[in-house]
């Protein structure tokens, strides 16, 4: 399934940079993940095997048809004929990654046990440019659990900076004697 989301999206992609329309696309794919993801049941409905793609045809048409441009309006009326419409929040998400990497950006989760003040948050904003060559795009949480200092995930490498981390550290190195 996983190729098959790469497939369309990467068609979906060209075709969007061939036609200058990559900020308009990922503006459309972004308000169809918005709209998608406030009903769950739109969701499932989508996924269902037993609902007609005639039946998800119609309701994508309904729900999008003002609210995207032609060329997304296009690409969803090409799911739904190829009965791929299931796939939809996965292409979603998968172009967004896609336009990211093209743009040299790096999604990063920062997850702390405060908030961080906009100093130390550069910091390892630019720490992290550095390490990666990219710019950086940080997604802050929260973790009360980690006790102190913050944990980082980008794609998959995890840096853990937690007290947490060092104490289960300093533990099994005690334990371990």
């Amino acid at each position: 399934m996983q190729r098959v989301v790469k497939r369309y999206c990467k068609a979906l992609f060209e075709l969007a940079l061939e036609q200058d329309q990559l900020e308009t696309v990922e503006n459309d794919l972004l308000r169809i993940l918005e709209i998608i993801g406030q009903n769950e049941d739109f969701t499932a409905f989508l996924a269902s095997p037993i609902v007609r793609e005639s039946q998800k045809t119609q309701l994508l048409t309904d729900v999008f048809k003002n609210q995207v441009s032609p060329l997304t309006n296009q690409f969803l009326m090409l799911l739904s004929q190829k009965k791929r419409s299931s796939l939809l929040p996965l292409i979603v998400q998968h172009f967004r990654a896609m336009l990211l990497a093209w743009r040299d950006i790096v999604e990063v989760e920062l997850t702390s046990v405060a908030d961080l003040n906009d100093e130390q948050l550069k910091r390892i904003q630019i720490h992290l440019q550095e390490v990666t060559g990219k710019s950086v795009i940080l997604k802050k949480s929260y973790d009360p659990a980690l006790i102190g200092g913050f944990i980082v995930k980008m794609g998959d490498t995890v840096i853990d900076n937690s007290i947490r981390n060092q104490l289960n550290k300093l533990h099994e190195h005690l334990t371990a004697q």
